[in-house]
């Protein structure tokens, strides 16, 4: 976060553009909204930066839409590392 805080969490939903990171219990905070992140995707410490776009309050914590600052070319080759075939993404446009 860009004031420092670490946020632990699962991505709910992963596309060329962001992604949906739900966190549960006691560590949500309010005034998320509009604030920079950094998206640590996998045990490798590949991280993106990215911005809160979205907060929603949900019975266990908060859903953030973050939107990621990477280029589609950088998404769809971490996608194809990690089996995610960024094909499907685009069937779903549709």
């Amino acid at each position: 976060m860009s004031d420092n805080r670490v946020l632990e969490g699962i991505i709910k939903d992963i596309s060329l553009t962001g992604v949906m990171f739900d966190i549960r219990g006691d560590q949500q905070d309010e005034d998320l909204k509009n604030m920079q992140c950094t998206v640590i995707l996998d045990t490798n410490s590949k991280d993106f930066q990215g911005e809160i776009c979205s907060v929603k309050e949900h019975s266990s914590g908060v859903n953030c839409g973050i939107r990621l600052l990477a280029s589609e070319d950088e998404m769809k080759a971490f996608m194809k590392e990690h089996f995610i075939d960024p094909s499907v993404l685009d069937m779903a446009v549709e």
